[in-house]
């Protein structure tokens, strides 16, 4: 296994174990957690394989963001259906929540469901552009020359 997808997995695992935990109580935050263990998986995968040059650290930080921040959508969903379940029952103690219907229960989890997804695919995107970005900067080596 390579350096690139073994740091992405560490540094997702322990993202996944964050978004969940903060998913479920403000689920706008995941995307940032997801950002920080992009940047932190391509920093220690650059310097675990040591590319030839900035652009190819940038893509083995890429990499390992990619898959940090893919660990990281499932957290944001684990996340989601935590706030999604906790939800309910606290509102019916407060007298402000009832399902009108059955479709107003499917509306219910099935925008709760969009929602989550939708803040992972972002923490996704923004994990790979900070392994990127963290894997160019941290190169020690010079860009390859264009002919």
């Amino acid at each position: 296994m390579s350096a690139r997808v073994r740091v992405g997995l560490i540094a997702g695992g322990i993202g996944l174990v964050l978004t969940a935990c903060i998913g479920s109580l403000l689920g706008i935050c995941g995307p940032a957690v997801s950002l920080v263990a992009g940047a932190i998986a391509g920093y220690f995968a650059v310097k675990q394989e040591n590319p030839a040059s900035q652009s190819e650290s940038g893509k083995v930080g890429a990499t390992a963001g990619a898959i940090a921040g893919g660990l990281g959508v499932i957290g944001q969903i684990i996340g989601g259906i935590a706030a999604l379940t906790i939800l309910p029952p606290l509102l019916e103690s407060m007298g402000n929540y009832s399902y009108s219907s059955i479709s107003g229960e499917a509306t219910y989890w099935l925008s709760g469901a969009a929602t989550a997804l939708c803040f992972g695919g972002i923490g996704v995107v923004l994990a790979a552009v900070a392994g990127y970005a963290v894997g160019y900067i941290s190169s020690n080596k010079p860009a390859a020359p264009t002919l």
